[in-house]
């Protein structure tokens, strides 16, 4: 009994206990299970034990199997930290599919090269068409101004392509143009042959630009 009233007093104690002074009383204990006189009280002082606040788990465990009563381990504290695993959190990507142009704000290759032959050929022929009267059959001439007035075609045709008000636009330029070298122009004899040449198609690659600038910026 003194030797029980020892163990009492350690398991009572307000101090916290050590794991080896946990241990030691666990094996005391343990070994007084077996004592016919001491076994009820050495499962009393176990429990005891159990409802420390400071046990630790290996103890709680061995407790637990001594006296054949299931495992308590979340009711005990714990003496250690330990690292929480860091969590994976699957965060799902939103997809951002890219807005189509409409058919009215995109040209195709193939349209564009049609409007540059288109506005190639237009070129040449009105040029020719205008100045043959004026210059007769003067090659060198001739065929400059048509090379010139083709290259200022192609450029608006392309940049139109098959767009009606970009058309409208270059055409707008083109007659602008020829009037205003025309009117620029102090040769009296050639200034018609000139606006032809070069004034009209310088008018309508302004226009076509003109007219693809208001188209983008209304897109």
């Amino acid at each position: 009994m003194s030797y029980l009233g020892n163990l009492t007093r350690k398991i009572d104690t307000a101090s916290a206990l050590s794991y080896e002074e946990q241990s030691a009383l666990m094996v005391d204990l343990r070994r007084s299970l077996r004592d016919p006189e001491a076994g009820n009280d050495a499962r009393t002082l176990l429990k005891k034990l159990r409802n420390r606040r400071d046990l630790f788990a290996a103890i709680a465990e061995e407790i637990d199997d001594s006296l054949g009563s299931p495992r308590q381990a979340s009711s005990v504290p714990p003496r250690t930290s330990v690292p929480e695993s860091p969590l994976k959190v699957d965060i799902p990507q939103q997809t951002v599919t890219p807005r189509a142009p409409s058919a009215t704000q995109i040209m195709t290759r193939r349209e564009r090269l049609l409007g540059a032959l288109v506005g190639a050929a237009l070129g040449a022929v009105g040029a020719i068409a205008i100045a043959l009267p004026l210059i007769g059959y003067r090659g060198d001439d001739l065929i400059i101004g048509a090379v010139f007035a083709g290259i200022g075609g192609a450029i608006a045709g392309a940049i139109s392509a098959t767009d009606k008000r970009v058309i409208a636009t270059a055409l707008a330029g083109l007659a602008l143009g020829f009037i205003i070298w025309v009117i620029a122009d102090s040769d009296q004899r050639y200034r018609i042959v000139r606006a032809t040449f070069l004034g009209a198609p310088l008018g309508a690659i302004l226009g076509s630009l003109l007219g693809a600038l208001i188209k983008r910026k209304k897109a």
